[in-house]
């Protein structure tokens, strides 16, 4: 096995982004639900291509601004970004969407009291889960080092397990061996 390899199957965001390139395609609308500092909105936009939306979604101005200072100028027109909380895709969003992604935590490099939310994040979930065309799906990356994101792991795990199984595909990813409560991966697919 390869040192790349070994590398991708170590953490959530690697194994994360493998799925999102086999789900995004030319075209889509995505979801961005956790802007933060832009990494994922820049890599959402060049995979949804020139005809394709990103929809960029974060409670905080700075990072909106962190975001749209790393977008290349050649994609901002694929990028649209809402100073709101993720928890009004429902409202905001009218078309279907192929992937919703949610990097949840603090911002990176910011306040570490400003976190996402078990009660916000789960509102969101369900809300997207309206926004999600058949096959869609929803990625939430969860990091769990912290009370708050604890939380939004067991309430995430809670509420899908509650979903229907000719409706929705469900599966959470942990590495419980691994030091310092890494993240995992929860994942909603609509059937």
């Amino acid at each position: 096995m390869s040192a790349e390899i070994k590398e991708i199957l170590n953490n959530a965001q690697s194994i994360a982004r493998i799925l999102i390139k086999q789900i995004v395609r030319s075209g889509d609308t995505v979801i961005d639900s956790t802007v933060g500092n832009g990494n994922d909105t820049v890599f959402l936009a060049e995979l949804v291509g020139v005809s394709g939306t990103v929809y960029g979604f974060d409670i905080q101005e700075e990072a909106l601004r962190n975001a749209r200072a790393i977008l290349p100028e050649a994609l901002e027109e694929r990028v649209e970004f809402l100073h709101a909380s993720h928890a009004t895709i429902a409202e905001k969003i009218c078309e279907d969407v192929s992937l919703v992604l949610f990097n949840l935590g603090y911002l990176p490099g910011a306040d570490r009291t400003i976190t996402t939310s078990a009660e916000i994040t789960c509102a969101a979930c369900k809300a997207a889960l309206q926004k999600l065309r058949i096959g869609g799906v929803i990625l939430c990356v969860v990091y769990r080092g912290h009370a708050e994101g604890e939380q939004e792991w067991h309430e995430l795990c809670a509420y899908g397990k509650t979903l229907k199984q000719n409706e929705y595909n469900f599966f959470t990813l942990d590495f419980p061996n691994q030091a310092n409560n890494p993240p995992g991966l929860i994942a909603f697919q609509k059937r």
